[in-house]
Formats: structure tokens, sequence, C-alpha cells
């Protein structure tokens, strides 16, 4: 009976996704990139050092990074005015933690080009309307909003960061992919009128089953419900 309520107990926590783990994103687009600074260097994790559990996001700190973000740290758009970017997850996930990094750099100038106000947006189809590279403004057609106007702080320069610069929490929303918008940089040097960027993006949750996938774990749950009846007359 244990070895039964075991496996049955399994199958249904694959099958609802109780547990969150760190989504490493499969593919990814950007309004524009700037100097090398690819969006990709977002989930690449270089500036962050993990204390414990690497599916827990508030055992995370950054270090400082490089003067010029040279060793793939953080993304950079050479547009300011509506930079975005778009993440593919390679699944639908039900989202449960997203973390925003800004830059952290001894140069004021890239602490300047850091965003302070983004839109978040989350969609399970692929989108065909914002072209990569093409420094227009993002097109929200089809996308469902996460977070609207959400402040993101600014870094000090040079200096260890325990904790995100802006996390979303306990999110219910399930998705393949995320979009990023700037709303605002913060403004503190001139360069930040035509470049904006941040330091690193993390996303938690867990797979949601394909319907096939979850009907056969559904089925063989009731087998196994019904296997333990037999057993017990």
């Amino acid at each position: 009976m244990k070895i039964i309520h075991s496996v049955l107990a399994s199958m249904l926590t694959t099958a609802v996704g109780v547990h969150a783990a760190l989504i490493i994103p499969t593919g990814s687009t950007a309004s524009s990139e700037s100097g090398g600074r690819g969006v990709g260097n977002l989930y690449n994790g270089v500036e962050l050092v993990n204390t414990g559990d690497v599916n827990d996001w508030t055992q995370y700190s950054m270090n400082p990074a490089d003067d010029n973000l040279s060793k793939g740290e953080g993304w950079m758009a050479n547009n300011n005015s509506g930079a975005w970017i778009i993440l593919d997850l390679g699944a639908v996930y039900a989202l449960d933690t997203i973390s925003i990094w800004n830059f952290n750099s001894s140069t004021n100038q890239y602490i300047g080009r850091s965003v302070s106000s983004m839109n978040v947006y989350v969609r399970s189809t692929a989108d065909t309307l914002n072209v990569a590279g093409s420094k227009a403004a993002f097109d929200s057609t089809g996308w469902a909003s996460l977070q609207a106007a959400a402040a993101v702080s600014v870094n000090p320069q040079d200096t260890t960061i325990t904790a995100p610069n802006a996390v979303f929490d306990s999110l219910t929303q399930t998705g393949r992919y995320l979009a990023f918008e700037v709303d605002s940089t913060s403004g503190s040097d001139g360069g930040s009128t035509k470049y904006a960027g941040m330091g690193e993006v993390q996303v938690f949750g867990a797979v949601v089953p394909e319907p096939a996938a979850l009907g056969l774990i559904m089925v063989a749950g009731g087998s196994f419900l019904f296997i333990r009846r037999r057993f017990m007359m």
C-alpha cells in the first residue's frame, strides 16, 4: 500500500507542478543590442552567486560587474525609448517568481542606463509583431499584462547586491513567453537618453503538462486507485 501511495503522490505532484524551479530560457529577442551586450547575458548567471538552493530566489546575491560590462554581463539596448526584450521559456509554465537585477557597475555611466520602471507581459503562443533589432516600440497586441509601470531600484556603484532590484512574487499566470518593456531609466547620466538595460533576469516556475500527458497521468492515477481498492477487499 505504501508503495502505491508514494507513486500516486509523485504522479499527482508532477501533474499540478507544485515545485517552482529556476527556468533557463531557450531563446530570446530584443529591440536592439549594444556593443555585444546581448539579451542572452540576462540569463547566463555570470554576475549572480547562489548561497544554497538554486531554485530559491532569496538565496542569490550579485557581484559588481566590470567597468565596461565586458564579460557577458547584462543586456544593453541602444534605443532607450520603448526598448524591450522577449524571453522564450521553452514550454508553458505556471509562473511563480520573476527577479530583476539591475546594472551593477563601478561606472556611473552604466548605472545611469539602468531600468527604473518596466512593463511585463506574458503569453503562451509565439509573437510575430515585435521584430528583433527593429528599435520599434513594443506592440502588446496578444499579450496579457503581468506588471504595469513596475518600479525597479537602481544600484549604488560597485558593491555586492544582496537582493533583486525588483521581485514579482506569488504569480498566478501561465505562459511560455515573457516580454519586458523599458518604461524609464534612472537618467543619472547623459548616455541614459540613448541606452537602456539591466543585469540579470531570473524566472521561477513549474512546467504545465501537455493535455495528453496530463490525461495519461490521471488515467494511471485512476488505475492505481483501482488496484488499491482491489487489495483492500
